[in-house]
């Protein structure tokens, strides 16, 4: 019986870890990688 609420245990911790992941994954899609590359032009890389 141990053995069982220690793995439902493990198992509520690590859906509530990927439920923070995926929650802070959602929020960091915000920044998106346009400016980034409006900022690195042709002429700044020596040929």
């Amino acid at each position: 019986m141990k053995s069982f609420v220690r793995g439902l245990v493990v198992l509520v911790i690590l859906a509530g870890a990927g439920f923070a992941g995926v929650v802070y994954l959602a929020q960091s899609t915000a920044p998106t990688s346009s400016p980034v590359e409006k900022t690195i032009s042709s002429d700044t890389f020596p040929r």
